[in-house]
């Protein structure tokens, strides 16, 4: 998978798709009608597709792609998205790359954001 170097949000969530597609998980090569919201809520649910391929490197890569999504995705229910992706983390048998993506997450989240780090912090 690319490194979103170059990137705008479009190409990322095409790219994240494409990908979890070829991991086999039931997602759709389209965007969302409902918009960049959706998109990114249907890629945190695939995101478990992942978890068993590639090494811990690669599987921290793309985790990291969707927190660069989350904590710059304008949305006023950015606390479910951030919810979704925490528990998803929490429940993965993934050790210190779930909890490497999820402290990257922590930090990067606006202390202005309406999210509630406190959620984040008892999953550590």
């Amino acid at each position: 998978m690319n490194v979103f170097i170059d990137l705008d949000y479009d190409e990322q969530i095409a790219e994240l798709r494409q990908y979890f597609r070829s991991l086999g998980a039931d997602i759709s090569e389209d965007k969302s009608p409902l918009g960049l919201e959706d998109d990114l809520l249907q890629i945190v649910n695939v995101c478990g597709a992942c978890f068993n391929h590639g090494t811990e490197l690669e599987i921290e890569s793309v985790l990291n792609g969707i927190v660069s999504l989350l904590v710059t995705t304008p949305s006023d229910n950015n606390n479910r998205l951030i919810f979704t992706f925490s528990d998803k983390l929490a429940k993965a048998k993934l050790g210190n790359t779930a909890l490497k993506v999820l402290w990257l997450l922590f930090q990067r989240v606006d202390e202005k954001s309406p999210s509630d780090m406190t959620y984040i912090i008892i999953l550590f």
